[in-house]
């Protein structure tokens, strides 16, 4: 008796969670509610970074690889009554957006990282030709990817017909760089109101490379303090399943009691508000 009530309780909880997801996938589908307007953001953001690391992969199979990925693992969760599905759902829900948007600030890091020697480069070659166009041409050549891809589209662009100031401010746009923008800028401003262009470029590098040297002096001297605000922000999970194994019964009074519940509330929000400090604090910006 108990085997065939534990089949049908495994059943019907199956039947559940598919139907569940059947509503979650219609909720998604319908092009008037606030999931389905989101998942359209979510696959447009993914497209661009995509786009702009160079990854041939179309949004969209990314996001219904992730619809049956969920579905899947909360299929599991309800029909085993097991807590490990649950956990692998996160990690199949953000692990995509985290993937991206990391590949992105790496692709801008190596823009930036290049931009000084790129500037020089185009000052140099500016002596030899007064078109910025041939100067930036030649000076492609000279330089690695990311930034040569980046330089050669502003140029496919400028063949076909878009103005090459316009196509530096795309560029500048799509790169999401403060540093980029402002060289860009820099390079548009000089190339439009006259004056000694090669002479303003490598001032330009200069100061871009004196702002790298600032960098990595903050860098190092934070670093202490992130390295402390991921130990505050880790270290209590670990520690509190650490306890709960070898004690089961340690946090019985928490759970047990208005009081107890009370405290375990504030200090979530305590450890909540140390990680927002110290991300504050250690996000210093030169």
């Amino acid at each position: 008796m108990s085997l065939v009530t534990d089949v049908a309780g495994h059943a019907g909880a199956l039947l559940g969670s598919i139907g569940a997801a059947g509503s979650l996938y219609s909720l998604v589908l319908d092009p008037a509610s606030a999931a389905r307007s989101f998942v359209r953001r979510y696959e447009a953001r993914l497209g661009r970074d995509l786009a702009f690391v160079r990854v041939r992969v179309a949004p969209r199979a990314i996001v219904a690889a992730q619809g049956i990925a969920v579905s899947g693992l909360l299929a599991v969760a309800f029909a085993s009554w097991s807590v490990v599905p649950l956990i692998c759902v996160v990690p199949a829900v953000v692990g995509p957006g985290l993937w991206t948007k990391r590949a992105r600030l790496l692709r801008i890091r190596g823009v930036e990282e290049q931009l000084d020697t790129f500037l020089l480069s185009l000052s140099n070659a500016l002596a030899a030709t007064a078109a910025v166009g041939d100067a930036l041409e030649g000076t492609m050549q000279l330089v690695s990817p990311p930034l040569a891809e980046e330089i050669d589209l502003v140029l496919k662009e400028n063949k076909l017909g878009v103005p090459l100031d316009r196509a530096l401010e795309t560029a500048a746009a799509r790169i999401g760089s403060r540093v980029v923008a402002g060289a860009f800028l820099t390079l548009r401003v000089a190339r439009n109101l006259g004056g000694d262009l090669p002479a303003t470029l490598a001032v330009a590098a200069s100061s871009l490379r004196e702002m790298a040297r600032l960098e990595g002096v903050v860098r190092t001297k934070t670093a202490e303090g992130k390295a402390q605000a991921i130990v505050v922000s880790v270290i209590p999970a670990p520690l509190v399943g650490a306890i709960q194994w070898i004690s089961p019964d340690f946090f019985a009074p928490l759970a047990s009691s208005v009081l107890g519940k009370i405290c375990v509330l504030a200090a979530l929000s305590l450890w909540a508000a140390a990680v927002w400090l110290a991300a504050r604090i250690t996000a210093v910006d030169v």
